[in-house]
C-alpha cells in the first residue's frame, strides 16, 4: 500500500533529485524530466512511498514504479538514500536492457553495478541502514518531528494544523524544499484487482466504488488494466471490501440471469451497466433524502491538490457498445436491490529487505 502526505511529498521531490542526479553523474542515460531515453525509447520514472512491506524499496516494472519504505522519508543519511536508489536504478536498467527474464540480483544486475561503479552496498540485496549518522542535535530535531507528524493526526483541527505546520519548517533544515498543498492527513493508495483488459464488470465495480468516499481509478500496465484507490486508511480498507463483494457477487447476479434465458457478451454487459446505474440512482436518492444534520457517516474524499500530486493528469475513456434493454432493466433492478455489507478489517505485518 502507498502512502502520502505533506512530509511525503516533500521526501518524493527529493529523491526524485537525488536520483536524475545519479543517472547523470553515474550512467551513460539521458533522464528528461521524469522520464529516461533508452535506445529510442522514453521510460516514466515514478517514484512511491510504501507501508507495510518487509522491504527498504523495490523497482516495480510493471507501472515502471520506484518504491521507497515509509521508514526512509526521515532518514537523515543522504549516503544511504544514494545507495538504495543506485540499488533500485540497477534493477530499473536490467529490466530496460533485458526484460524480466533474468534473476533479480544475478550476473547481469551485478555486472550492472560494476559497470557504474556503484558501491558495494548497492550490489547487495539486504541493506543495512547508518545507526550513528546524526548527532545528538540532529537526532532530537528528528524526535521533535516526529512527535509533531503524531500530533498532526489529533482530533482537534487547530492543534493537527499547527504541528504539520511546525513539522514542515523543522523539514526545510534538511534540505527539503517547501511546496504548497492543503491536506494535513495520510492518504493512501492500493491496488484491489487486476484484469487482462477492461471490461464492464470491472467498469462496474469502478463506478460503485465512486458512491463511498474514494478516489478510484483504472491504471494501465504492460499486463492489463488495474483498479487503484486513494483515499483514507479506513476508506481504503472499506474500498477493498467492496471490491471483493462485487467480484464474487457480481458473477453470482449475472449466473442468476442466465437462467431466464439471457446470454452473450451484449446480454452481459447491459446487465452489468444496469446494476451500476440501478445503485447510483439509488445512492442519489438516499443522499437527497439526508439532510446534513442526520447523516451519520462524513467521509472526505481526498483534497483535488493531493489528488493532482499523485497522478498528475489523467485522461477518461467512454464506451458507446449497444444496450440489450432488457437485460439493462433487470440490472437496473438488481443495482437499485444491492446491498454492500459492513466490511471487515484485515491485519497487516511489517518491514527490511531491498527488491
Amino acid at each position: 500500500m502507498y502512502i502520502y502526505n505533506k512530509t511525503i511529498f516533500l521526501f518524493l521531490e527529493k529523491i526524485k533529485k537525488l536520483t536524475l542526479k545519479i543517472i547523470k553523474e553515474d550512467t551513460d542515460l539521458t533522464a528528461l524530466r521524469s522520464r529516461v531515453l533508452f535506445e529510442g525509447t522514453y521510460y516514466p520514472l515514478d517514484f512511491a512511498v510504501f507501508t507495510n512491506k518487509n522491504t527498504l524499496a523495490y523497482y516495480d516494472s510493471e507501472n515502471y514504479r520506484f518504491g521507497f519504505n515509509e521508514c526512509l522519508v526521515l532518514h537523515p543519511n543522504d549516503n544511504d538514500l544514494k545507495n538504495i536508489i543506485r540499488h533500485e536504478l540497477a534493477h530499473f536498467i536490467c529490466f530496460i536492457k533485458y526484460g524480466n527474464s533474468i534473476q533479480d540480483h544475478g550476473s547481469e544486475f551485478k555486472q550492472i553495478c560494476a559497470k557504474y561503479n556503484f558501491p558495494i552496498e548497492s550490489s547487495k540485496s539486504t541493506y543495512e541502514l547508518s545507526s550513528k549518522s546524526t548527532s545528538n542535535d540532529e537526532k532530537k530535531l528528528l524526535e521533535k518531528i516526529q512527535k509533531l507528524l503524531k500530533l498532526a493526526e489529533s482530533s482537534n483541527a487547530n492543534e493537527a494544523s499547527l504541528a504539520t505546520k511546525k513539522a514542515n519548517e523543522l523539514l526545510i533544515k534538511y534540505n527539503l524544499e517547501q511546496t504548497h498543498f492543503n491536506d494535513d492527513k495520510n492518504i493512501y493508495v492500493t491496488t484491489l484487482g487486476k484484469a487482462k483488459r477492461k471490461d464492464t464488470k470491472l467498469t462496474t465495480i469502478y463506478e460503485i466504488l465512486n458512491c463511498f468516499y474514494v478516489n478510484p481509478i483504472l491504471r494501465y500496465s504492460k499486463t492489463g488494466v488495474q483498479i487503484e484507490v486513494c483515499a483514507s486508511l479506513i476508506n481504503i480498507e472499506l474500498a477493498g471490501y467492496i471490491y471483493e463483494f462485487l467480484n464474487n457477487h457480481l458473477d453470482f447476479l449475472w449466473n442468476e440471469h442466465k437462467k431466464t434465458g439471457a446470454k452473450g457478451l451484449k446480454a452481459k454487459n447491459s446487465f452489468f451497466k444496469g446494476i451500476a446505474k440501478g445503485y447510483l440512482d439509488k445512492n442519489k436518492e438516499v443522499k437527497s433524502n439526508l439532510s446534513k444534520d442526520k447523516e451519520l457517516i462524513l467521509l472526505n474524499l481526498v483534497p483535488k491538490e493531493s489528488y493532482q500530486r499523485i497522478y498528475g493528469r489523467l485522461s477518461k475513456t467512454y464506451s458507446s457498445s449497444s444496450i440489450d434493454k432488457e437485460s439493462f432493466k433487470k440490472g437496473h433492478s438488481k443495482g437499485k436491490n444491492l446491498t454492500i455489507n459492513q466490511a471487515i478489517k484485515n491485519k497487516v505485518k511489517k518491514i527490511f529487505l531491498l527488491g
